[in-house]
């Protein structure tokens, strides 16, 4: 769970193991909405979901599991009880969507036998089950991405019917699952194709075709979670960032790596209202709907917005914190949000958060001996030394609240700040071609020499990057 971080998967911030009763206590973000099954009640009773909400807390789920996929992992246990809205029924207001319980989870190189919730299960994952129930010992087929999308395909139709479950045509609750499972087993198995028309009345041509698209029974025909995003039927509930706005983004993208990977390691606990439209510019920027920002995608959407492409380079190369030559999305967010909106009882409270999760014994400090162990591979022991007693300004030897976010802030680095807009950028961009002058914009000032040493501080590796944050959320 540690490499799922996407704005549409559970966020976790913190696992404790309580060994002495053999419980795992998972602690997340609090889903106001409930699963999905309680939402679309709550809105059936406040007078329903038209099409295009219903496409837009869709295409969330499928941005979800097309990362998922993109990660090499694969739910197996994809249903509406598995699907969460973070945010309370609100009539108008699009919530967002998260998917959760990764306990049936597998990845790619994992061939043990695993089956979810019967109901969700495709053709090819029902014909293992039932081999491995008349013998344990033969081995399994792995199943790989398809039985994810069919277990969309049938959560859709759900949501388009009114709780019927395709190929029997019945609501079908767990609890009496066992009145129809042989049913259900030879209807998955048939050679029969969906009825959409019989059961979704009224839904639109482009919400059948993704329908009849997620429920092919053979595997191979069947569509990808990344194809089906393509599809039309989500233009219906996809309100994107207008152009205007876009070209507002600001940067926050410093010359001090150990700041950009504090302000990564903050982006990953906040709530999704202080990020959403982080989000809104982060899919404009990933048009595979991978979940993670390429380099080329990312300076290809930087020049769209008008921005030089060997400074597009530089940003890229400033917030890519773990140097995995790709950006996900608490990156992303470090690098877009304003920081400024955030107001300091709200800040303090996410650096206290941090200070626990990285494993301070006071979440009001850090000692920088300790900071400096966690970090030590990441440059030369003496400059890292160095770098991290510039924050203490004190000299206590202690890194307390106030120092961290007044270096995070930027209060007293504003000179290693990158801090402008892409409108800046462009009206620079066009003042210097006016005056037949060759450069885009001015650059900021260089550090004083103090500050060559943060300059320095390399990207650390993804397995460096985890030992700092220590934080299963980030």
């Amino acid at each position: 769970m540690r490499s799922l971080r996407h704005p549409n998967c559970m966020k976790v911030f913190q696992l404790i193991d309580y060994k002495v009763r053999n419980q795992l206590f998972i602690i997340s973000e609090f889903a106001q909405g409930g699963d999905l099954y309680h939402y679309m009640g709550e809105a059936v009773e406040n007078g329903g979901l038209d099409e295009s909400a219903v496409a837009n807390m869709f295409r969330q789920c499928m941005e979800g599991v097309a990362f998922l996929h993109s990660r090499g992992f694969t739910h197996n246990d994809l249903k509406p009880d598995n699907i969460l809205v973070m945010d309370a029924y609100q009539q108008g207001f699009a919530p967002q969507v998260v998917i959760a319980d990764f306990g049936c989870g597998r990845h790619s190189t994992d061939d043990r036998p695993i089956f979810g919730d019967t109901r969700y299960q495709a053709p090819e994952s029902v014909r293992a089950m039932k081999q491995y129930m008349e013998d344990p010992s033969i081995k399994c087929p792995r199943m790989g991405p398809s039985v994810d999308v069919w277990a969309m395909g049938v959560t859709l139709y759900e949501l388009l019917s009114g709780g019927c479950i395709p190929f029997i045509y019945r609501r079908c609750a767990l609890s009496n699952l066992g009145d129809v499972f042989e049913q259900l087993l030879d209807a998955v198995l048939s050679p029969d194709v969906v009825d959409v028309k019989g059961y979704c009345h009224e839904i639109s041509p482009e919400a059948e075709h993704v329908v009849r698209s997620l429920l092919q029974k053979d595997a191979v025909v069947r569509t990808t979670a990344k194809q089906v995003l393509q599809e039309s039927w989500f233009k219906i509930g996809k309100k994107m960032l207008p152009q205007h706005a876009l070209s507002h983004i600001g940067f926050t993208a410093t010359r001090n790596k150990l700041r950009q990977i504090l302000l990564t390691a903050l982006a990953s606990r906040l709530r999704y209202g202080h990020v959403e439209k982080c989000h809104q510019m982060f899919r404009k920027f990933d048009p595979e709907a991978s979940g993670m920002i390429a380099r080329s995608s990312f300076v290809n959407a930087w020049t769209e917005l008008g921005m030089d492409a060997a400074e597009a380079e530089e940003v890229f190369n400033r917030v890519d914190v773990d140097g995995d030559n790709a950006l996900e999305f608490n990156e992303f967010v470090a690098l877009t949000l304003d920081w400024d909106m955030l107001d300091d009882e709200v800040f303090e409270d996410h650096l206290q958060q941090l200070l626990g999760s990285i494993g301070a014994s006071n979440e009001n400090e850090i000692k920088i001996t300790d900071l400096a162990q966690i970090c030590q591979g990441a440059m030369e022991p003496a400059k890292l030394k160095d770098a991290l007693e510039k924050v203490d300004t004190d000299g206590d030897g202690l890194l307390n609240i106030g120092e961290l976010k007044t270096f995070l802030r930027g209060q007293n680095l504003q000179h290693t700040k990158t801090g402008y807009t892409l409108a800046a950028r462009r009206q620079s961009h066009r003042n210097s071609q006016i005056s037949g002058t060759t450069s885009l914009s001015a650059e900021p000032p260089e550090p004083p020499p103090h500050e060559s040493h943060m300059a320095s501080f390399i990207a650390m590796t993804p397995r460096k990057m985890e030992k700092l944050l220590r934080d299963v959320g980030n």
